[in-house]
């Protein structure tokens, strides 16, 4: 049974009650593919549930009230890499998800953006020239969504396209440690993260850090 004691805590009698569990039927197909240095997989998924458990805030009375209704989400996820050689490799991530719900009128929605991953790339090279250094290149790229067309309505926010780039230096030395260098956000990109924007509560729209600089030394031994 789901969200009984909140579904309790909001009702006049104890038939406005559901009990029913929410129940899903999930379904998953992926392929794997090996040649020489490259290697990928991929995978495509739905998930169908009849009487989906979901909350919905309420602002107004500070409450959030319970959502039993039939809901749907699909998607795709893939990931490649490719080792060229003992000093170069690089690879990525693509996911893209996407979901419905049916209201009581009948009428299927968009799932909200609170409640699917957004579409993401991400890629990385490492480099590593010599045995004393290697360094590294990431970068996250978030496509835009706008199911809900600049809706106000709680958990109906749109996102724009967002890109965020990493860079991470490494010096080492068997005998002295290793010192890192690292840059989180390299082009100082000021933005509320897309998770926050699907939220749709102003409230709690806090930018993520900008441009970050670390310095790391590392040392390790064994004791006998």
């Amino acid at each position: 049974m789901t969200d009984i004691g909140r579904a309790a805590s909001q009702v006049d009698n104890g038939d406005q009650i559901n009990p029913e569990p929410a129940v899903t039927d999930s379904y998953e197909v992926g392929a794997r593919l090996r040649v020489g240095g490259f290697s990928a997989n991929l995978a495509a998924y739905i998930a169908d549930s009849e009487l989906a458990a979901r909350t919905s805030p309420v602002p107004a009375l500070f409450i959030a009230e319970p959502l039993r209704q039939p809901e749907q989400t699909w998607g795709v996820e893939a990931d490649w890499s490719y080792v060229f050689n003992d000093q170069f490799d690089f690879g990525g991530v693509f996911n893209w998800a996407d979901g419905e719900r049916t209201l009581n009128d009948g009428s299927d929605v968009p799932l909200q953006n609170r409640f699917v991953s957004p579409t993401a790339l991400s890629a990385y090279g490492n480099w590593r020239p010599t045995p004393w250094f290697d360094g590294r290149v990431q970068m996250s790229h978030t496509f835009e969504s706008n199911d809900f067309n600049g809706s106000t309505a709680n958990l109906e926010g749109d996102f724009d396209h967002l890109t965020l780039v990493d860079v991470l230096a490494r010096f080492k030395d068997e005998r002295f440690g290793a010192i890192e260098l690292g840059v989180d956000n390299l082009f100082n990109v000021v933005d509320v993260a897309p998770g926050d924007r699907a939220g749709n509560n102003g409230s709690r729209f806090f930018p993520f850090p900008g441009r970050t600089i670390s310095l790391t030394y590392r040392y390790e031994f064994q004791s006998r």
